[in-house]
């Protein structure tokens, strides 16, 4: 396995800081981090993922060793750009993507703006709002929200840090 400490992606927002870990003609996996964290959220569950793709740890701008957004803000929209402008400018044509907890709405957003850059979706923690929610008009909330953990596989307590194993396991299920 390669390991790289880090490197400085020149953005028109602001350098994103960007580690690589893997084969680098494995297939790629883009790891994005939630509030008030930075890529090393994922050094646990990383080297558990190297064995079958070239994964992806970015500082999302205003974390870690990112800089402060210049200009644009800390919109997810911004953040799911700038992620595909550090993928392209990677070469990077295709990417299975995960977001823990608001990283999940980044890549989601991610997976919106660019589908053809993203193969696979796995959200972490990452809870919909009742606004994302196109169902038919009830006059409340669905007769099923919130959904149990029975309707959606891996929802609930997913241990990043506590079963690093549990959750490569999960990502490689769906991937």
């Amino acid at each position: 396995m390669t390991i790289i400490d880090g490197e400085l992606l020149p953005l028109k927002d602001g350098d994103l800081h960007v580690r690589q870990d893997g084969p680098r003609d494995a297939p790629a996996l883009l790891l994005i981090h939630g509030t008030a964290a930075t890529a090393r959220t994922w050094d646990a569950l990383t080297p558990l993922l190297t064995g079958s793709h070239r994964v992806f740890r970015i500082d999302l701008l205003g974390h870690g060793r990112s800089a402060k957004p210049a200009g644009a803000g800390y919109t997810v929209p911004d953040h799911a750009r700038r992620a595909a402008e550090a993928l392209d400018l990677l070469g990077v044509e295709r990417a299975a993507v995960a977001g823990h907890s608001s990283g999940g709405t980044v890549a989601t957003a991610l997976a919106e703006q660019r589908p053809g850059l993203v193969s696979a979706l796995a959200l972490v923690g990452t809870g919909p709002g009742m606004d994302a929610f196109t169902g038919p008009e009830t006059g409340g909330a669905p007769a099923t929200w919130p959904p149990g953990d029975e309707l959606i596989p891996g929802v609930g307590h997913t241990p990043i840090m506590e079963d690093p194993v549990r959750t490569a396991e999960l990502f490689l299920s769906f991937l």
